[in-house]
C-alpha cells in the first residue's frame, strides 16, 4: 500500500514519519492477505527449500545428514508433513504422539467409567480402578501404580493443562535425543514423580502426567546447561521459566508439588548422564534401545494391571471415605487409612 504524495508532503507538515507509516500499512496488508488464504500458507511450508537439523542449523532439503553435528536428518517428505502438521509441535516424533494418545485413550476410559460427573471431578474409587497412586494399594504391593498414575487424570482441566505442556516441551526434547532415550527419560521422570509422593507424604491418592512434564523441564535445565553456549543458555532460560510458572501454578491449583520436585530432580539427573557428543551418543546407541525396551515391558505391565483393576470394585472400607480436593494432581483426606511405619504402629 503506497500513499500518495500529497498526503505524504501533508502527513510530513504535521510532524508524522510518513515513510514508516507507509511500511507499517504495507506490513498490515500482507499481514491480512495471508490470514485469509491458509491454503496459500500451507503450499508455502510444503514448497520451503531448506529444512532445520535439531541443533539450530538451517540445510539443503535433500540432505540426509547434518554437516554440522552429524545428526541424521528426517526425509524430504517426512519433514514437510511434519511441518504441515505441527505448527503448535513442528517436531517429527514417534513417543511423545505416542504418550498423548495413551494419556487421552485412558481419560476417556475414565469418563466411560465415571460417566458426565467424571469429566470435571471423577470419584476416587474411579482415580483408583485406574491406577492412580494410592498409598494402602502400594504397600499392598501394587507399585505397577507409579507408572499408571502418569496416564491418569483428575478432570478436563487437569488434562487438558498437562496436554498442552506435553505438546510444548516433548516434541523439541525426543527430536534433540532420539526416541530411545525419550522412551527412558518419561519412565525415570515419571518413577521419580510416583516415589516422592508416596515417600514424601503419609497418605496419598496422586494422578496426572505433569511429573513427566517437569522430568522433560529438570531434563532441558540439565542438557541445555551441559550444550552451553548462546543457545544452550537461553534454553536454559527457558526452561527455568517453566519450571518457576509450573511450581507457582501447582501452588495455586493446590497440587502435589512435592510430586513435581521429584520428576524435576529424576530428569534432571537423566540430563547429566545422556550423552551430549554424537561419537558418544552412537556408542551407547544399544544400551539405550535396551533400556527403553525394557521401560516399555514396565509400562506394558502397567497397562495390564490397569485393565485387571478396573474391572474390581474397590471396597468403600479400603477408600476410608476419600474425598477428591481442587481437579489438580493430589486428593487426600485426613479420613484415609494411614501409613504402617516399619515397627507395626501407625504414623499420624
Amino acid at each position: 500500500m503506497y500513499l500518495p504524495p500529497g498526503l505524504k508532503k501533508l502527513l510530513q507538515s504535521l510532524g508524522i514519519n510518513a515513510v514508516r507509516l507507509e511500511w507499517k500499512l504495507r506490513y498490515l496488508q500482507e499481514r491480512l492477505r495471508w490470514e485469509r488464504t491458509p491454503f496459500a500458507r500451507w503450499a508455502k511450508v510444503l514448497s520451503y527449500q531448506h529444512k532445520f537439523c535439531s541443533c539450530g542449523l538451517l540445510v539443503d532439503k535433500n540432505a540426509k545428514v547434518c554437516p554440522a553435528c552429524g545428526r541424521k536428518l528426517h526425509s524430504r517428505a517426512l519433514y514437510r508433513i511434519g511441518r504441515l502438521l505441527g505448527f503448535v509441535a513442528p517436531e517429527i516424533g514417534v513417543a511423545w504422539p505416542l504418550l498423548m494418545v495413551a494419556v487421552t485413550a485412558v481419560f476417556v476410559g475414565e469418563f466411560s467409567l465415571g460417566g458426565l460427573t467424571s469429566l470435571l471431578s471423577p470419584s476416587s474409587e474411579t482415580l483408583v480402578r485406574f491406577g492412580a497412586i494410592y498409598t494402602p494399594s502400594l504397600e499392598a504391593g501394587e507399585y505397577w501404580r507409579i507408572l499408571s498414575a502418569g496416564l491418569v487424570h483428575v478432570g478436563l482441566l487437569h488434562i487438558v493443562f498437562n496436554l498442552m505442556a506435553l505438546s510444548q516441551l516433548a516434541p523439541g526434547i525426543e527430536d534433540e535425543i532420539g526416541a530411545w532415550q525419550f522412551i527412558a527419560l518419561v519412565t525415570v521422570s515419571q518413577i521419580g514423580c510416583g516415589c516422592a509422593s508416596y515417600f514424601l507424604r503419609p497418605v496419598v491418592l496422586s494422578a496426572g502426567a505433569s511429573g513427566i512434564a517437569f522430568g522433560l523441564i529438570g531434563f532441558g535445565l540439565a542438557y541445555s546447561h551441559r550444550q552451553g553456549g548462546g543457545r544452550g543458555r537461553a534454553r536454559c532460560d527457558l526452561y527455568l521459566k517453566w519450571a518457576i510458572y509450573g511450581f507457582l501454578f501447582g501452588l495455586f491449583m493446590g497440587a502435589d508439588n512435592l510430586g513435581h520436585l521429584g520428576g524435576l530432580a529424576a530428569g534432571a539427573v537423566f540430563g547429566f548422564i545422556v550423552p551430549v557428543g554424537l561419537e558418544e551418543e552412537t556408542r551407547l546407541a544399544m544400551f539405550w534401545r535396551v533400556l527403553a525396551v525394557v521401560c516399555l515391558v514396565a509400562w506394558g505391565y502397567a497397562v495390564f494391571m490397569m485393565i485387571r483393576s478396573i474391572s474390581v470394585e474397590v471396597p468403600p472400607e479400603i477408600l476410608g471415605g476419600a474425598a477428591l480436593g481442587p481437579p489438580c494432581v493430589i486428593a487426600r483426606s485426613r479420613s484415609l487409612p494411614t501409613r504402617q511405619s516399619r515397627s507395626g504402629t501407625r504414623e499420624p
